[in-house]
């Protein structure tokens, strides 16, 4: 499962200032307290005053450090400006030795009562972000979530790339736990059986799985016999002895949409671990 999976232009909004931010937004998250107002270097330049307090209220906004200042709406720059005496300051002029930003950057921090994250951090974060994985797989809530609980355990969100790895290792370790969850129902046999299934029993016919995914359109003696024999293959896998209960029910419909879905090229393409729990969700719901 490829590490990268969101576009450029949503790699774009998940790292920098969100767009359409509303007057009352404006107000309820960029203005700086007395407290604020009170870490803020005073015997420095306005424009450091300015990216200081810019930095304080972006943190606590978005969980991590917009590298760029001078990419943060002219609105939002002008706003804060006025609360720090530096209507004049130049953003672009901010922390223009690379030092001062990591200083700031820091005391902000500790200020603020985030901190970076640890290996053990990152450790139980990933578990966390598993448990949600296994209900949802979609990539983009995931990261989603995951950028949220950063910001809710005041941990600076680390860099974008290790963000996707985490999301991508949690998606892999879902799989691996929802097979891990489900192995006992897949003998030998219906296994040989659900891959059958995405092979015509003549070339140019279709798969015993499209078969399967047709209902019925009409109560014509064939209509009946295929939804018969439909019921008859059903029985035979027992399918209605299956236990799916330690698979989320969420992931479960998750899983049946695909195998309802997909081609049977792309399911035949699919690793073990993942076809066949999204045949059983599929077959479980015929």
């Amino acid at each position: 499962m490829p590490v990268s999976f969101l576009s450029e232009a949503e790699r774009r909004r998940f790292n920098s200032f969100p767009t359409g931010l509303s007057t009352d937004d404006l107000i309820a998250f960029f203005t700086l307290s007395e407290q604020d107002l009170r870490q803020i270097p005073k015997t420095t330049a306005a424009s450091n005053r300015l990216g200081f307090a810019l930095r304080i209220l972006l943190l606590r906004f978005l969980g991590f450090h917009i590298t760029d200042l001078t990419s943060v709406p002219a609105e939002v720059i002008d706003y804060v400006a006025s609360q720090v005496g530096a209507k004049d300051a130049k953003i672009e002029h901010y922390a223009e030795r690379g030092a001062t930003r990591t200083v700031h950057q820091r005391t902000i921090e500790k200020y603020l009562g985030f901190r970076l994250p640890t290996e053990r951090d990152l450790q139980s974060t990933g578990e966390w972000l598993l448990e949600r994985a296994l209900e949802h797989d979609r990539p983009v809530l995931l990261l989603q979530l995951l950028c949220e609980r950063f910001l809710a355990e005041r941990l600076v969100r680390p860099g974008f790339s290790v963000v996707e790895r985490m999301v991508a290792t949690a998606r892999n370790e879902a799989e691996e736990e929802i097979f891990r969850r489900v192995e006992s129902i897949i003998d030998e046999a219906l296994a040989v059986e659900m891959d059958n299934l995405l092979q015509p029993d003549e070339p140019s016919h279709p798969t015993p799985l499209a078969s399967l995914r047709q209902s019925a359109t009409s109560n014509s003696p064939k209509t009946i016999l295929t939804g018969l024999n439909k019921l008859a293959k059903l029985k035979k896998w027992q399918v209605g002895n299956w236990n799916l209960a330690a698979v989320n029910p969420n992931r479960r419909k998750q899983l049946a949409q695909i195998g309802f879905r997909s081609t049977a090229q792309a399911l035949s393409r699919m690793n073990k671990t993942r076809r066949y729990p999204i045949l059983l969700a599929f077959l479980s719901q015929l």
